[in-house]
């Protein structure tokens, strides 16, 4: 077999590799967490810069928070990359890590039991089990 007829088979393979990379659902879900990252953090940044940077500028009245040195040093600048840092964990811990434990929790009480405790031994059994296993004693539904 000549070695210039196997090349489009590999790259249809190649081809087809990348497509199902590209479709599969982790790729997506990563896709989409990047666009509404991005977005979620050009909102923070407007929010801390229209909103909470001159909330703190009104404590400090004279002077911008923009404006604010020490020694030469732009600390209005840092103060406000701070501001909009802890905005955003803020923002992701209650969206992201809050939501995550509601969604499991209230998946955990949606899904059945797998397993029955027996009353009179307290070993484990099938959850449609009408005996024990262990101690044979019959169960109620």
């Amino acid at each position: 077999m000549d070695e210039r007829s196997t090349i489009p088979v590999r790259l249809t393979k190649l081809e087809e590799d990348f497509k199902d990379f590209l479709t599969r659902g982790n790729v997506m879900d990563f896709v989409m967490a990047v666009v509404v990252g991005g977005a979620l953090g050009k909102v923070v940044t407007v929010l801390v810069e229209g909103v909470a940077m001159p909330l703190l500028s009104k404590c400090v009245p004279g002077t911008r928070w923009e404006n604010w040195t020490v020694s030469g040093f732009q600390i209005g600048r840092v103060v406000a990359a701070i501001v909009d840092f802890l905005v955003k964990a803020v923002a992701v811990y209650f969206i992201i890590i809050r939501g995550a434990r509601i969604l499991a929790r209230r998946q955990e009480t949606s899904a059945a039991p797998s397993v029955r405790i027996c009353p009179a031994c307290r070993e484990e059994v099938h959850p449609e089990a009408t005996r024990c296993k262990h101690c044979r004693t019959a169960l109620g539904s």
